[in-house]
């Protein structure tokens, strides 16, 4: 097992660190503190090291697309129409960062924050534990938020994810990674030509917003 560090770029006059964790397999991930960013799924291949994500090696590419590759997101992710929602009877207004929509935690959401970070090992595995509070100051959510998200990397090559988040009252929790998985045979600079097939007996339809979610 092993753990690196290197600076990846600034954001906001911050300085910005990837973290890489190494298996015994010489399987790795890199994971950087701005958004808690999955950067790297590094596996060996029959031409060497592979990444199965979409990467980059600029930092800018990361956080001026829209597309939010690779960050964490939350407190929630997707859309709230008109940054609107109702709580235990009380009406909450949040940041409106996409049109009239509130996308993906808002613009001081998970995905535009530089977390702090530590790692540990164990045995079998090693894992990057990233910590940030959030409150309505910083992001318009009700309730005092200390979060936490891990990235475990297992000996059996296994990456897990585990978000956490404590609240001093009821507030809204629905995160998720944004990982773009790459599985073209050669590294590239997009994923068009990729396909997706979803076996599924239900699914939810959007308006002309992707907001209004129905049940089909």
């Amino acid at each position: 097992m092993n753990v690196s560090k290197k600076q990846f770029g600034t954001f906001n006059n911050q300085p910005v660190e990837e973290i890489t964790l190494t298996n015994d397999n010489n399987v790795s991930i890199s994971v950087l503190t701005f958004a808690g960013l999955w950067r790297a799924f590094n596996v060996p291949g029959k031409n060497g090291q592979v990444n199965l994500l979409l990467n980059s090696e600029n930092l800018e590419n990361y956080t001026n697309n829209p597309f939010f590759i690779g960050r964490i997101i939350g407190r929630i992710g997707g859309r709230l129409k008109d940054g609107q929602f109702n709580l235990n009877g009380t009406d909450y207004q949040v940041d409106q960062n996409e049109g009239n929509n509130s996308l993906h935690g808002g613009s001081n959401g998970f995905a535009n924050q530089i977390w702090d970070a530590k790692t540990s090992q164990t045995s079998d595995s090693i894992t990057l534990t990233l910590t940030k509070t959030f409150s309505p100051e910083v992001d318009k959510f009700p309730g005092k938020m200390p979060t936490t998200v891990s990235y475990t990397l297992s000996n059996d090559n296994s990456v897990t994810l585990h978000f956490e988040a404590t609240t001093d009252e009821d507030t809204l929790f629905n995160p998720t990674s944004h990982a773009y998985w790459n599985l073209a045979d050669a590294q590239t600079d997009n994923i068009l030509n990729h396909t997706l097939q979803a076996n599924s007996d239900q699914h939810l339809e959007f308006d002309a917003e992707k907001s209004q979610l129905v049940i089909c």
